[in-house]
């Protein structure tokens, strides 16, 4: 019987500390494998966000290019026409594929907003865009 307990004890002590080590190296791979996959879904969000961007701020200086050098535009915000104006701003904004357009005198007056077209007249040069494309002159 002693012989027994001798090899039975150690048997059972080494049988319990591999099923410990095994679990916990499972959960470490586990653990590993998943960090490594959220990472790589993250960086893959991150870059599909970033050329999203990208494209917006592009088609963004395009339509203010072609703001910018549109005669009908130029005529309308020169006669004051309100509707004109939005009217081509609405329709520049569509096919730029832009949320919203606001246009701005060189002091940071909204003259027209696609949004809103009814609220104009504010200063809006507190906006870090504002800013920019004011600077940008």
């Amino acid at each position: 019987m002693n012989i027994r307990r001798r090899i039975l004890i150690p048997m059972i002590t080494l049988t319990i500390v591999s099923c410990i080590a095994v679990l916990i190296s499972s959960i470490l791979l586990y653990s590993r494998e998943l960090n490594m996959t959220m990472h790589s879904k993250i960086d893959v969000a991150q870059n599909v966000l970033v050329e999203e961007i990208g494209e917006y701020i592009k088609n963004a200086h395009l339509t203010s290019a072609a703001m910018r050098v549109h005669q009908n535009l130029s005529d309308a915000l020169i006669h004051n026409d309100r509707e004109r104006v939005a009217t081509i701003a609405n329709s520049l904004r569509n096919m730029a594929q832009l949320d919203f357009c606001t246009i701005v005198n060189k002091d940071g007056i909204v003259i027209t907003r696609t949004h809103d077209p009814t609220n104009y007249g504010d200063d809006i040069t507190d906006q870090s865009h504002i800013k920019s494309a004011l600077l940008m002159k």
